[in-house]
């Protein structure tokens, strides 16, 4: 009985209480002819976000822009997860013997209406494929 209890306060947390939850994973990969970013939009919100654009951009260490790609979706629903070509990035030619950075920029609407706006930056090339998580702050009700 206990365990059907901490489960369902659980469940009602998770999918009743309002909240606004959104994250970015990304994953950055090299091989001989380049390199390639993927990213994935995750809203574990339980309401929809809307306005939402991502912006991921590929700089070298001298600041000039390899490739970049700007995603715009008008609402995405609740527990929801948006991956694809348009959050994709190959980057050819470059060189996998030097260091790079991935911006991330995400902005959205979330349910009282307030905007938010996220950058995060990370220093890649040092290993042939690396993991990153980033997550929004967190709105309750």
């Amino acid at each position: 009985f206990m365990a059907f209890l901490i489960f369902t306060t659980f469940a009602v947390v998770f999918w009743v209480v309002p909240r606004d939850a959104v994250s970015v994973d990304s994953v950055y990969m090299q091989s001989g002819p380049g390199h390639v970013v993927m990213v994935e939009l995750h809203n574990y919100g339980t309401k929809p976000i809307t306005d939402v654009t991502l912006t991921v951009t590929f700089t070298d260490e001298d600041g000039e822009v390899l490739n970049s790609t700007r995603f715009y979706r008008a609402e995405i629903a609740a527990h929801t997860s948006i991956a694809g070509d348009d959050l994709e990035l190959v980057i050819s030619g470059a060189t996998v013997w030097a260091n790079y950075e991935i911006v991330i920029e995400l902005e959205y609407s979330y349910y009282d209406a307030s905007d938010l706006k996220e950058s995060w930056s990370h220093e890649v090339g040092d290993w042939t494929s690396e993991y990153f998580t980033d997550k929004t702050e967190r709105h309750w009700l």
